[in-house]
């Protein structure tokens, strides 16, 4: 165990410190923590292909004014309803809301097989797809709900990067949203802290009762 281990973390050292990390790789890596056995080639040939597929459709989009928000970029909007179309509407990737504590949606095979997950595993695919299809989404390490963004192209005249929810079907979030993202995970911290220092211990809590 002791030299799998000393192996893992070389490796996964080597993957995360490189110029262009490739997220996928790295999560594969981890998830190989609990699927030792694990073969990462099939799912980043699987993750190349939906790569390919999104980026057809990215440039096969749209880029009219049409619907685009005020002040958001409509390249960047077109790629990005795009990406949403084909991962959430077509291959049917889905937040697991249901079963979220279910541990498989922490690990990227897990989710590529099952199609659902976790806000973070979600934006971690999504961001792998994006980047084989050429469009720049980033992650935002929001509070309590790990995001994504697709800055604007600087140096024109739109001022407003797209803030995207992968647990939530691609879902655009304006500034309002985030705020009320943010005051809801801030009010469940605190009724969980309430609850934490309201409630007396059990007996069983205490040391030496048994």
């Amino acid at each position: 165990m002791s030299a799998f281990r000393d192996q893992f973390v070389r490796r996964f050292t080597h993957a995360a410190l490189s110029p262009d990390p490739d997220l996928a790789v790295a999560a594969l890596m981890i998830a190989r923590v609990e699927y030792p056995k694990l073969d990462a080639g099939p799912y980043l040939d699987r993750l190349d292909g939906i790569g390919h597929e999104a980026a057809l459709r990215v440039a096969a989009a749209s880029r009219t004014q049409g619907d685009v928000p005020p002040r958001v970029d409509p390249d960047r909007y077109a790629s990005v309803m795009a990406l949403n179309e084909y991962l959430f509407g077509e291959l049917r990737f889905v937040g697991n809301e249901v079963q979220y504590e279910d541990p498989r949606n922490s690990f990227l095979n897990e989710v590529m097989d099952r199609r659902t997950g976790i806000p973070i595993t979600l934006a971690l695919l999504y961001m792998e797809v994006a980047r084989r299809a050429g469009v720049r989404v980033e992650g935002i390490n929001f509070p309590g709900h790990f995001l994504l963004r697709c800055p604007a192209r600087r140096g024109l005249q739109y001022t407003e990067d797209l803030i995207i929810d992968a647990f939530h079907g691609g879902a655009l979030l304006s500034e309002d949203a985030c705020r009320e993202l943010l005051r809801r995970h801030l009010e469940k911290r605190r009724c969980s802290s309430r609850a934490f220092s309201c409630t007396p211990p059990s007996r069983r809590s205490w040391p030496g009762c048994c």
